[in-house]
């Protein structure tokens, strides 16, 4: 079979092929059907009241994709995905109207914990506990939905890390997401992960990590 010649091709067959290629790269849920559906609302018309309960009802070890569907609105909470929870669909009612937020902050750097070698997310460094959402879990996506971390948001004299989001775990992604913070808002630990249309916003070192 002879390779592919951009030089002697003509421009639309170029463009054919180069959509086809970014079409077989994207990954897609087309495939995963969900199992079953989970509702949260802050005004008590869902399954529960909190994302982190929601989470918290996914069994240990599952292996269906299992959405959780959260309703329009601010939820002042620290969420943590663990590891045996995975194939969990978080999805909100958009990023701009549907948000997870707290304002924990971290009181010394990763810098020293992230030189050493093989090191895990449960050293529980403190810029890693200041995450206000996390997700250790493999096989994970969000979508329509924000993350943020509101440290300084009253007072810009303050300089602490405070990350929005951790991302932990192999194979997950994230569309349509928004993530604010100030300082590392984002960090991107390990494995392999997927953001599509997504926002990230802070003061400085936006993104971090090893993933």
């Amino acid at each position: 079979m002879q390779p592919f010649c951009f030089s002697c091709s003509s421009p639309l067959l170029v463009v054919l092929f180069l959509l086809l290629l970014l079409r077989l790269s994207t990954p897609s849920l087309a495939w995963a059907a969900v199992s079953r559906t989970i509702t949260v609302d802050r005004q008590g018309r869902g399954d529960f009241p909190t994302v982190q309960s929601a989470v918290d009802s996914v069994p240990d070890g599952n292996r269906d994709w299992i959405k959780i569907h959260v309703h329009a609105g601010s939820f002042w909470e620290k969420v943590t995905i663990p590891r045996r929870k995975g194939y969990i669909l978080l999805e909100g009612h958009g990023s701009s109207t549907t948000d997870i937020s707290f304002d924990a902050n971290a009181r010394a750097g990763i810098d020293q914990i992230m030189r050493r070698p093989n090191v895990g997310v449960d050293e529980h460094s403190p810029t890693m506990r200041s995450a206000t959402f996390t997700v250790l879990a493999d096989n994970f996506v969000a979508r329509d939905i924000s993350f943020k971390n509101a440290y300084r948001a009253q007072d810009v004299s303050k300089e602490n890390q405070a990350v929005a989001a951790l991302v932990g775990g192999d194979k997950s992604a994230f569309y349509g997401c928004e993530f604010h913070g100030f300082q590392d808002t984002l960090c991107d630990f390990k494995g392999r992960h997927y953001f599509r249309r997504c926002l990230v916003r802070g003061g400085v070192g936006f993104v971090f990590g090893s993933g």
